[in-house]
C-alpha cells in the first residue's frame, strides 16, 4: 500500500487597490453635520481605514466600517466603506479631508482623492 502526501502552499499577495468612491466636497453651515463617505477597492488582505484633515490623522467625528464583498476566500480579501460625520461643525472642521487604506500586511498606502469642506453662517 503506497501513501502519498500533499503539501498545498497558499501564497498572499498583500495587495491594495484605488478608491471606488472618493469623499465629496461640501459646504455646510456653521453647527450643522456634516459626513463624508468613501469605498476602497479590493484589498487583501482587507484594508484598515484612516481619514485625514488636512494631511493629519483625524479622531474628531463618528468614524464607521463596513465591510462588503465576496467571502470566496475565507473572508481574507475584500472591500470596506468608510464614513465620517461631524456635528456641530466650526471653522476648525474646514478643510481637506481624505480616506486612506492601508494594508495590515504590506503597509501600502492608497489615498482617495481630497474633499473640501466649507464651513459658512454664523460664525
Amino acid at each position: 500500500m503506497m501513501l502519498a502526501a500533499f503539501l498545498i502552499v497558499v501564497v498572499f499577495a498583500a495587495d491594495t487597490r484605488e478608491f471606488q468612491t472618493s469623499p465629496a466636497s461640501q459646504s455646510v453651515l456653521f453647527n450643522d453635520t456634516v459626513r463624508l463617505d468613501c469605498v476602497t477597492g479590493y484589498s487583501a488582505p482587507p484594508a484598515v481605514i484612516h481619514w485625514l484633515h488636512d494631511g493629519v490623522e483625524t479622531t474628531t467625528g463618528r468614524q464607521e466600517v463596513a465591510e462588503f464583498g465576496s467571502r470566496r476566500d475565507g473572508g481574507a480579501s475584500g472591500q470596506r466603506s468608510a464614513s465620517l460625520t461631524l456635528e456641530a461643525v466650526s471653522l476648525a472642521d474646514r478643510g481637506h479631508y481624505e480616506c486612506v487604506a492601508v494594508n495590515p500586511m504590506s503597509d501600502q498606502r492608497v489615498h482617495s482623492r481630497k474633499a473640501f469642506v466649507n464651513v459658512t453662517g454664523n460664525l
